[in-house]
């Protein structure tokens, strides 16, 4: 999940933590900020992400790691997928897809 505020995946990451301690979930924070993994604050160009500092209501423990990903290759597949590169968390979630193999969308996005 893309990492802002820290609401949602501090929010929507605990029901699944719940209901299966096994589940895993992995924020996403882009590589040009990434300060949650030890990095600096900077420009980027995933917006409503890479906020620069951690905030308060984010659950650090609700997540197993924090994945940076490059702002051009979330631009990048955007174009190819043919979204408008605003709508950051489906860009997010696809770099996440494509990250960890699966090349093929699930059949409820297709």
């Amino acid at each position: 999940m893309g990492i802002g505020s820290g609401g949602t995946v501090t929010g929507v990451g605990k029901y699944p933590k719940e209901k299966n301690p096994n589940a895993k979930i992995y924020g996403v924070e882009p590589g040009k900020a990434n300060i949650l993994n030890g990095g600096k604050p900077g420009l980027h160009q995933i917006t409503g992400n890479g906020v620069g500092f951690k905030p308060d209501i984010l659950d650090m423990d609700i997540m197993e790691k924090v994945l940076e990903v490059k702002g051009e290759d979330a631009v990048k597949m955007a174009l190819q997928e043919g979204l408008p590169a605003d709508y950051i968390e489906v860009l997010l979630n696809l770099w996440n897809f494509r990250m960890w193999g699966y090349h093929q969308l699930p059949t409820r996005w297709q």
